[in-house]
């Protein structure tokens, strides 16, 4: 938020440059984002009324001024052509400095001398185009410094209020702050005006008294609508907001001074002398200032009179109610609304008012007369406003912000958690400051802080930024701390991430919200958690699988000519069910191009190019690597796989893993014409699995002996069978097997395929002989022709 420095200075003598200001609230908490100097090399501009202009004698587009400063005259030559004798302009004499840097000097135009120059806005700095000099309003004073009286120089800080400081977000808020952290007096909000008796007043009906448990309105009448003051025009457009008329500028103004908004209606435009707070009816429409026509919800909290909205309560006005220049009589409303309510209404509205964003930061319930005093005041000062004794007024005194907040107070505590030694005096002087009184060991929160200070953990917070965090020492912890075990999900996404590194994968991060055209490209489900509000179209679901992130990152890549891609992301997947918006942790890789980098002859490079058999081998080892032996099977398909190269991985009848060759139409949708290899490690799933602790076995100390089995089997019979079949009925002696030949031939049959498969046998407690090998093994093999459809070769 942007803050004036000359406006805060009306608060506070600050004693401090804007910079050395923005140094301390950054100290303070106060994150100062930039500063902007405005007019700085401004100086000299003064005001001057317009006695006589006359015709140049030597020049058709020039005239001869003659202007009176209050003391002295004054002969300017000018060409400005939308002047008139007795206007008041701004004039810079010799040595005055303009905004573009420039020094004054007196000259002579065709013969004539001139000493100085009128001055336009755009060479006050005021705006980048300008039609001519400026005109000032007839009540300006002559001879005055300008660029003190027009606000030409100031600087304008930006800074980040945390969401939890609605207190800081005014001038008055910040002085506040600034009066604390700097120990200055804060002075006084001038709030006079004076009152006329009537029986005139509103009746208050607030049908949600939790939404909105404080509503105050005052009535104006006889608003004189006259130009608003050049301090006040200039004060707000140095702030962001435009001058559009008198009534409208003061509630503005004290908006930005003192945190509180404000709206006015036309009283003549009201149907009745009743103002009903309620929420509003589904589907129901109401015209607001900006002349557009919302659809309200039962959620939307509304201002009505007894036929019809008159507002959005918190949010914007109605354009049925607006104040005009012709507008004389004002019902002017100050209220608190629920924080929540307005929050809401405001973002499905997409109407980010100055006055929402207030009001959702939660405002000082009990600072709203003050303000409202401010207002008034304005308008009787400015406007000649006759204001009303009788005010309406709606209080509901059992909400939450009108109780005291009250924290136990103990110094020695507050500095056990911050580790210092501050006196309790002096913790007692900066919290006095900030408004925090301490009685019977208990802190008493001012009514602007009490919706975010709670705890002691707060108070000792307050304390430190008001000591100065830089004062508190540093220091190590004087106790041990004990590290928890490590988790078994978290363990196993650990193992994971390391295998594949070392396997030459690169890890990515990537979002987890994808586009309907990347469900419809990957062929996803479209049962996913969609958002009801995206910040983009793309970004509209929630990711039902890792793939659509993986291939927008391996396209980026892969259109520039990076063939060898080899990425794995670890993280969360979603879906939905009938028990509403799930989600899962998994592991998942994409594989592109050749097993090695560079291969330099034909050999190696037919060696090196990527299958189906490389990523199956690789996720095998991968869940070897978590003592997880699995069987794969290809009964249950993924559509976004190739039909004839993908498989599951099968631990029991849980599912680990799913790999395979992705679909052609799903690469070619994302721009890749070369072969792409996918797989996800259910990491979730792993995680709940009982996988047996392994157990110490000396090495054996007899040697092993090796038995091989060559068979023939047809092309149906998937080498997984194979190896349940082997692993259920091998011999105890039996330690370990594996294949080491597949050969395939149109000799031995298209249908039919010869493999090769090892057996090591072992006994550890005595050399085996050839003769009990020789038996267990024909046994054996036997066996597993009467189980398997197969022939030994």
């Amino acid at each position: 938020m942007k803050f004036s420095y000359k406006w805060l200075c009306d608060y506070i003598d600050i004693g401090l440059t804007a910079d050395e200001l923005a140094d301390r609230l950054t100290l303070a908490g106060h994150e100062v984002e930039g500063i902007e100097h405005i007019g700085a090399q401004i100086k000299g501009i003064i005001t001057g009324k317009i006695e006589s202009i006359t015709k140049h004698p030597d020049a058709d587009r020039l005239v001869v001024t003659q202007l009176f400063d209050g003391k002295n005259r004054h002969q300017i030559v000018t060409g400005a052509n939308n002047i008139s004798e007795g206007d008041i302009v701004p004039i810079s004499l010799p040595g005055a400095v303009i905004a573009n840097g420039m020094e004054l000097k007196a000259t002579k135009l065709r013969g004539i001398e001139s000493f100085g120059m009128l001055c336009s806005e755009t060479e006050l700095g005021i705006s980048d185009e300008s039609a001519g000099i400026w005109i000032l309003p007839e009540d300006t004073p002559v001879g005055v410094d300008f660029v003190e009286y027009a606000q030409l120089q100031d600087s304008i800080l930006d800074v980040s209020i945390l969401p939890n400081r609605g207190d800081c977000m005014s001038i008055y808020g910040l002085a506040r702050e600034i009066s604390a952290i700097l120990d200055i007096p804060l002075k006084s909000v001038e709030t006079s005006y004076k009152t006329e008796k009537s029986d005139d007043s509103f009746a208050i009906l607030v049908e949600s008294p939790t939404q909105c448990p404080f509503y105050l309105g005052h009535i104006l009448q006889k608003v004189e609508n006259n130009a608003s003051p050049l301090w006040m025009v200039r004060r707000l457009e140095l702030m962001g907001i435009r001058s559009i008329s008198l009534s409208v500028d003061i509630t503005n103004y004290v908006l930005l001074e003192m945190g509180q908004p404000f709206h006015a209606f036309d009283l003549d435009k009201l149907s009745s002398t009743t103002v009903r707070v309620c929420q509003a009816k589904n589907d129901q429409t109401f015209t607001t200032l900006d002349e557009q026509e919302r659809k309200l919800t039962e959620n939307d909290l509304i201002i009505c009179d007894d036929t019809k909205p008159i507002a959005i309560a918190g949010v914007m006005g109605g354009a049925s109610t607006e104040v005009t220049g012709n507008t004389q009589n004002i019902f002017l409303e100050s209220a608190f609304f629920d924080p929540v309510s307005i929050r809401r209404t405001a973002n499905r509205l997409a109407l980010r008012t100055e006055s929402a964003i207030r009001f959702e930061k939660t405002l000082d319930i009990e600072g709203i007369h003050k303000a409202s005093d401010r207002a008034l005041h304005l308008f009787y000062t400015l406007g000649n406003a006759t204001i009303l004794r009788s005010e309406s007024l709606f209080k509901n005194p059992t909400y939450s912000l009108y109780n005291d907040v009250e924290i136990p107070f103990s110094a020695d505590e507050i500095n056990t958690l911050l580790g210092t030694s501050i006196e309790e005096k002096s913790m007692k002087n900066a919290l006095s400051r900030l408004g925090i009184e301490i009685k019977s060991k208990k802190a008493v929160v001012p009514s602007w802080r009490r919706h975010d200070l709670e705890e002691m953990p707060c108070i000792a917070e307050e304390v430190s930024r008001l000591v100065g965090f830089d004062e508190i020492p540093s220091t190590l912890p004087q106790f041990f701390t004990l590290g928890e075990e490590e988790e078994v999900l978290t363990k196993y996404q650990r193992r994971l991430t390391d295998f594949f590194v070392s396997n030459g994968f690169s890890q990515t991060n990537t979002f987890t919200l994808i586009s309907e055209s990347d469900i419809e490209n990957c062929t996803l489900s479209k049962a996913v958690p969609e958002l009801q509000n995206p910040l983009t179209v793309e970004e509209s679901f929630m990711r039902p699988d890792m793939l659509p992130s993986l291939l927008k990152v391996a396209k980026h890549n892969y259109t520039r000519q990076m063939n060898n891609i080899r990425l794995f992301e670890s993280g969360n997947v979603y879906w939905t069910n009938g028990d509403g918006p799930q989600q899962r942790r998994v592991i998942s890789g994409i594989f592109i191009g050749d097993t090695q980098d560079k291969p330099y002859t034909q050999t190696t490079l037919k060696a090196a190019s990527g299958s189906f058999f490389d990523i199956k081998g690789l996720v095998e080892n991968a869940l070897s690597a978590l003592r997880v032996d699995v069987s794969f099977d290809t009964e249950d398909k993924k559509s976004y796989l190739h039909p004839q190269q993908q498989a599951q991985g099968m631990y029991g009848k849980d599912v680990v893993a799913v790999l395979g060759k992705l679909h052609p139409l799903v690469a070619k949708a994302y721009d890749i014409v070369d072969d792409v290899y996918y797989f996800y490690i259910e990491i979730e799933t792993i995680s709940k699995l009982f996988i047996p602790t392994p157990q110490y076995k000396s090495i054996a100390k007899f040697p092993w002996t090796r038995r091989d089995i060559a068979f023939l089997a047809p092309n149906t019979l998937s080498y997984s069978d194979i190896e349940a079949a082997i692993r259920k009925y091998k011999p105890k002696l039996v330690k370990e097997f594996y294949l080491f030949d597949l050969f395939e031939s149109e000799s031995i049959g298209d249908d039919k395929r010869s493999l090769g498969v090892a057996f090591i046998y072992q006994n550890p407690d005595a050399t085996l002989s050839d003769d009990k090998v020789n038996k267990s093994h024909d046994r054996f093999s036997q066996f597993l022709l009467e189980q398997l459809p197969i022939s030994i070769r």
